[in-house]
């Protein structure tokens, strides 16, 4: 007999809403959308209480590199390290290839 949480570990389904398909939200690119804004959140706490060295109008635009430079070094971590089925790198820039959840969030 599997144990229960066996047969729950298994069959973990990656989208917390799903419209249609597969498109929706999963909780991979949740967990990263939510890391990004408590990440802003601290950083301009910080700035405004005098304890970074980043100016506080300066962190939205630290953010936006911050998440661009994430979400760039992923895809291409992603296509240098394996994780593409095939021998053209830009596959994995396909919907539905692996590592796409955290682009779609």
């Amino acid at each position: 007999m599997t144990p229960p949480l066996a047969y729950w570990v298994d069959q973990l389904d990656p989208f917390l809403i799903r419209f249609h398909g597969n498109v929706g939200i999963r909780y991979y690119g949740l967990s990263y959308a939510l890391g990004f804004l408590a990440a802003a959140w601290l950083l301009y706490r910080y700035a405004r209480a005098g304890r970074s060295l980043l100016p506080a109008d300066k962190v939205p635009d630290f953010m936006v590199a911050a998440v661009i430079g994430v979400l760039a070094g992923g895809r291409i971590g992603s296509t240098t390290a394996g994780g593409t089925s095939g021998p053209i790198p830009l596959r994995s820039c396909a919907y539905g290839s692996p590592g796409w959840p955290a682009m779609a969030g």
